[in-house]
């Protein structure tokens, strides 16, 4: 039965099965030794590391607190600016409100501008992320098919 070893070159070994260190066959198989236990040097550095971050904690915990805050408030903010549904259900209540009678062809023509400046803003906005997460991702800008949907600029 031939023996398999799972590296690129194969071990030299010589009489006494060792080459340096005492190497193990199983089944055929040449087993390298075990790792080498960390070094007490090793130990003390990681203990010391873990040392630092518990002394630390006191001055990171608040920071790391404060950066958690400051980004959930920006999303939350970016959700709201990119959300256009309140618009649009503010659209239809004004399409309801004019049919009732509740407001006049002027008011909601004023008012239903307002609705498509929203909602032309938010289109922009998103095309605009659209278009920076393209250039990040190093995308050409041509490579695309435009379609022309009469929001925001040209």
């Amino acid at each position: 039965m031939a023996t398999v070893q799972l590296r690129e070159h194969p071990a030299e070994i010589g009489e006494g099965g060792a080459v340096g260190h005492a190497v193990t066959r199983v089944r055929g198989l040449v087993v390298p030794p075990p790792a080498e236990p960390a070094s007490p040097r090793a130990r003390m550095t990681h203990m010391a590391f873990l040392l630092d971050d518990i002394l630390l904690a006191p001055f990171k915990a608040p920071i790391a607190g404060v950066r958690w805050i400051m980004s959930t408030i920006q999303k939350m903010a970016d959700e709201e600016l990119m959300n256009d549904q309140p618009w649009k259900e503010r659209l239809i209540e004004l399409q309801m409100m004019l049919e009732v009678g509740e407001i006049s062809e002027e008011d909601y023509t004023r008012e239903e501008s307002v609705v498509f400046q929203a909602l032309r803003d938010i289109r922009a906005r998103r095309e605009a992320i659209a278009r920076e997460q393209r250039a990040a991702a190093g995308e050409d800008e041509d490579g695309g098919i435009g379609i022309y949907t009469g929001y925001g600029k040209g």
